[in-house]
């Protein structure tokens, strides 16, 4: 937060000098050059203490997945090979299951429940999604795809 209070007085200082008389073209271009460096570099170091706190985990890919009754929202979801993958899963309606055989996933969910998944895609290739928790005839067609590129 200090570095954003710093960059706008920069930027106000810099507004300052251009509106007291200064008619210098490269003298304006070396004080918007300098804003702009100031600004770059807060937020560079804004994101990097963000990532330091563990506020936003850098890399990780993340999915909601929705399970109904049949069916699974997306039905296909694609992620590259090594990233880390978080999938937070809701079921709408009944007692749900999200498995993924290669990657050792089984996750049942109530209905109305939230359940977080988190793996490493380490492996490429278009992986079965199914449902592991039978909730009627229409179970065996619930499927989805889990694609590494």
């Amino acid at each position: 937060m200090k570095k954003i209070l710093s960059v706008m007085l920069v930027i106000a200082l810099a507004l300052f000098l251009m509106g007291c008389g200064k008619t210098d073209l490269e003298a304006m271009e070396d004080s918007i050059g300098e804003v702009v460096s100031e600004v770059e570099g807060a937020v560079e170091d804004v994101v990097e203490d963000v990532v330091e706190k563990g506020v936003v985990e850098e890399g990780v890919k993340e999915i909601d997945v929705t399970l109904r009754q049949w069916d699974f929202v997306p039905e296909e979801i694609k992620v590259q090979k090594g990233d880390k993958v978080k999938l937070t899963i809701t079921s709408e309606d009944v007692d749900g299951g999200l498995a993924i055989a290669e990657f050792k996933i089984n996750q049942r969910v109530a209905p109305g429940e939230t359940a977080e998944v988190e793996f490493t895609a380490d492996m490429k290739g278009k992986f079965l999604v199914y449902c592991s928790s039978p909730c009627g005839v229409g179970t065996s067609s619930m499927k989805g795809w889990f694609i590494v590129e």
